[in-house]
């Protein structure tokens, strides 16, 4: 009885260690990069909250591998909930905050504001990310839609456009992830990417047998 309480705790907090495990990371390379952590800006901290937002949808995917592979994982519905929210606002306000400070500083607007802010030569990284951006914004809208009989249809598509979005995000945040400079973070930038193949092979194979769970 003792050994299943305590296996029911572990389940319980595993998502939550897992996703405060990986913010740690972003968040000191970030501290890091700063030259005066307590002097924040949009342009400070624009790159920590695009971070922020891809590992913690890393972190759905491998907790969610790992409940896969292990059925006897449960979900917590309050990691959930408070991370949809938090992934969220990160999504919105990282764009948002640099396209607030190009206009107060340049008077121009996006997408013309943020070709000129990374050089012409990383347009097409932008673009990719804007393309992310509309992925991950479709599937907070088809998430909410899920019941319906059109959405469980094709719900394993609806995925594979969030994987793809994820996969973009990784190359976006290596052209232009000015806190992914740091070869540590980098390194583990690269291996998180890795480790996401083989967990898109087990979301991918188990929505291709169930599409409707």
């Amino acid at each position: 009885m003792i050994y299943n309480m305590t296996m029911d705790k572990t389940e319980k907090w595993l998502p939550l260690v897992i996703w405060l495990a990986v913010l740690a990371l972003p968040f000191f390379a970030w501290l890091h990069a700063q030259r005066n952590p307590l002097h924040l800006t949009a342009y400070s901290i624009f790159p920590l909250l695009g971070m922020l937002a891809w590992t913690t949808m890393w972190s759905h995917y491998a907790y969610g591998s790992l409940r896969l592979a292990f059925p006897s994982l449960t979900k917590n519905v309050a990691y959930s909930k408070t991370t949809e929210i938090f992934v969220l606002a990160c999504i919105v306000l990282h764009p948002s905050l640099l396209a607030w400070q190009l206009w107060r500083t340049t008077g121009a607007l996006p997408p013309t504001s943020f070709y000129k802010y990374v050089g012409s030569s990383l347009k097409l990284f932008v673009m990719s990310g804007s393309f992310a951006l509309l992925l991950f914004l479709s599937y907070e809208v088809l998430h909410r839609l899920r019941e319906k009989p059109m959405v469980i249809k094709n719900w394993r598509w609806i995925s594979l456009s969030q994987m793809l979005a994820m996969v973009v995000i990784f190359v976006h945040g290596l052209k232009l992830g000015q806190n992914l400079r740091a070869g540590w973070m980098q390194f583990v930038w690269v291996c998180m990417g890795a480790l996401l193949v083989p967990a898109f092979a087990l979301v991918l194979q188990h929505e291709w047998k169930h599409p409707e769970t």
